[in-house]
């Protein structure tokens, strides 16, 4: 038995190799990665099929983060919105004596989201001016409406030494701020609409409280 030849050996082995078994068709690349190396070609990036998997996985792995911090910040403001805690009301730099005034204005031209804006300012800065409140930026309705109800408590307990008059008011205005806050909340927030009679329930009775104080010219 003869000894093949190197070079003889050398071209069967190369037959061998061209057999379709030791061939695999090459893979057509994911969209994603197609994208990448779009981008990775017009930004003179070299990268292989290797890098182009990593960089696809870090970039699906940013998105999740993103995505994951998106919701949350989405889940925050649907949770604030439904508990009251985004609905605030800037009180500085507010005169008492022109909240109504302003309100009627706005009622009269069908603006009720911006009359029920009056409406509230000019009730907590009656309840501030009677120490019911403490006006701060970034108190919420809800907190207003938490603490007109401390207070109210507070006078309950010492009704004895107080005068009815005072306990009466108080008891006033915690009511209509809270429907007047309840509204807000539902035209603000909720998308609800305000026909003409209930602006004008509302407009009469914080109009009730503010000009028995005298605080608003009619």
């Amino acid at each position: 038995m003869t000894t093949p030849s190197y070079q003889h050996a050398h071209q069967t082995l190369q037959t061998i190799l061209r057999e379709k078994l030791f061939h695999t068709p090459e893979q057509p690349l994911p969209w994603w990665m197609r994208v990448i190396r779009w981008i990775a070609n017009h930004l003179h990036i070299h990268l292989g099929a290797h890098a182009l998997r990593d960089v696809g996985l870090a970039l699906v792995g940013v998105c999740i983060v993103l995505l994951l911090v998106a919701g949350l910040v989405l889940w925050r403001v649907w949770r604030q919105r439904a508990q009251g805690h985004a609905v605030r009301i800037s009180t500085l730099d507010l005169d008492r004596g022109t909240s109504l005034k302003d309100a009627k204005a706005a009622f009269s031209t069908g603006d009720y989201q911006q009359m029920l804006h009056f409406l509230i300012e000019g009730l907590l800065l009656h309840a501030a001016f009677e120490g019911w409140v403490r006006l701060q930026p970034s108190k919420t309705l809800r907190a207003y409406a938490r603490e007109l109800l401390t207070a109210q408590a507070s006078l309950r307990e010492n009704a004895e030494t107080l005068p009815m008059k005072a306990i009466a008011s108080l008891t006033d205005t915690t009511s209509v701020f809270h429907m007047a806050a309840g509204l807000a909340e539902a035209v603000w927030f909720g998308q609800q609409s305000l026909d003409r009679d209930a602006a004008q329930h509302v407009l009469d009775a914080v109009a009730a409280i503010l000009e028995q104080k005298g605080m608003e010219a009619s």
